[in-house]
């Protein structure tokens, strides 16, 4: 998802350096957005802030990469698409699904982008700060319910490794999701296994995801039952998906990004409705292409 722009801007940097770069990027990757109705009666919009930290006007872009289709990286950001933002100012794009992108009933993962490479008019060394909450408006009379999520891109796997993530409920009060991103420009596939507290397998197998694009399954859906006790996940790209040589087109790199996503509410009309978005941690830090000079 515009790899090309944040691999101009990170690789050949110093790996302690890569290792604090979290905050300090000009482009951010949100792993879900959404506008449209959850399990009843949920109802979920997204929230975008971004912060400008420095002394200089920047221009931000945003691109939207719905879910369950293959998609292409954008070569401009139309004026729709697009905030400037003051030194130290910032801008929130409220339901920015539905009011930016005009798509209903629909989810996918959000780029935010303020690189030179995409607006020569930026600063070299412009960065910016990214929040995002996801809420659920519902019909609950003590209002909305909701998490916020912030950048996965240092959670990118590119690698021959797993990415791991805990957190996650199946049981008498809670379901669970499962979210899988692609970051390439081409179909991967990925491997998951949902662990249960003793460390044997809840369930398992392989999702296809399309170019630029996530996918999202409940567990139930993957025929995961309740469960006693908490849950872990482990996800790793197919051997076939892997890239052999990164560092030949690091932007061509196949990779992906994983979560789990709890929410409170076993069934209909239970619990809050809230969710949450529990990212997957890679073994392999900083992800293999961006560690190429």
């Amino acid at each position: 998802m515009r790899l090309r722009f944040i691999l101009a801007s990170l690789t050949g940097l110093l790996l302690p350096l890569l290792a604090g770069a979290q905050g300090q990027m000009p482009t951010h990757l949100i792993p879900v957005v959404m506008h449209g109705p959850g399990v009843a009666p949920s109802f979920w919009q997204s929230d975008v802030f971004v912060h400008n930290p420095t002394s200089a006007t920047v221009t931000v872009g945003f691109a939207f990469y719905p879910a369950g289709q293959a998609n292409t990286q954008p070569t401009s950001y139309p004026g729709e698409a697009t905030r400037t933002i003051p030194p130290h100012g910032s801008v929130l794009v409220s339901d920015v699904v539905l009011t930016m992108f005009h798509h209903d009933n629909m989810k996918g993962a959000l780029m935010v982008d303020a690189s030179e490479d995409a607006f020569a008019t930026n600063p070299p060394d412009s960065w910016i700060v990214v929040s995002c909450r996801n809420y659920n408006t519902g019909s609950d009379p003590r209002g909305s319910f909701g998490h916020g999520l912030s950048n996965v891109i240092m959670y990118l796997n590119a690698s021959a490794t797993s990415s791991y993530a805990t957190g996650a409920r199946h049981d008498d009060r809670f379901r669970c999701n499962m979210g899988i991103g692609n970051g390439s420009p081409v179909e991967i596939t990925v491997h998951y296994r949902v662990l249960k507290s003793d460390g044997t397998s809840a369930g398992e197998g392989t999702k296809t995801v399309p170019a630029f694009s996530i996918g999202q399954w409940t567990f139930a859906s993957l025929g995961i039952g309740p469960q006693i006790g908490p849950l872990a996940a482990e996800f790793w790209l197919d051997p076939a998906s892997v890239t052999a040589d990164p560092c030949a087109s690091p932007d061509l790199t196949n990779n992906f990004f994983a979560y789990l996503s709890p929410v409170d509410g076993a069934r209909s009309g239970e619990g809050t409705g809230d969710g949450e978005i529990i990212p997957a941690f890679p073994i392999e830090f900083p992800p293999v292409m961006f560690k190429c000079d």
